[in-house]
C-alpha cells in the first residue's frame, strides 16, 4: 500500500475531485433552461455567494480523503489531497 502514499497522485487527484463532484452536484440539482455553464455565468454576476458555496461543497470528497490518508497513515497522500483544499478555499474567500 506505499504506492498509495505519493504527494503528486493525490495532489492531482486532489485538484481534480472538487471540479468533477461540483459539476455533479451543479448537474444533478439544477433544473433550469439554461446550460450548465451559462447558469454558473450568471451565479458569478449575480451571486458570487453561490458560487463561494458550491466550492465549499465541492471540498467535501478531498476532506474526506484527508481523512482515509490520515487514518491510514499515508501522511503524504494526505498533505497531497490538503494543498488543492487551501488553494479552492483562498478562492472560495474572493468570491464572499
Amino acid at each position: 500500500m506505499k504506492k498509495l502514499d505519493n504527494f503528486w497522485l493525490s495532489l492531482s487527484i486532489g485538484a481534480i475531485l472538487p471540479l468533477v463532484f461540483s459539476w455533479l452536484f451543479v448537474a444533478s440539482f439544477y433544473k433550469g433552461s439554461l446550460p450548465i455553464f451559462e447558469a454558473l455565468k450568471v451565479m458569478i454576476a449575480g451571486s458570487p455567494i453561490m458560487i463561494s458555496k458550491l466550492i465549499l461543497v465541492a471540498l467535501v470528497p478531498n476532506l474526506f480523503a484527508v481523512f482515509i490518508c490520515y487514518s491510514q497513515q499515508w501522511w503524504k497522500a494526505a498533505r497531497g489531497f490538503f494543498v488543492p483544499v487551501l488553494f479552492y478555499l483562498a478562492i472560495a474567500m474572493f468570491f464572499l
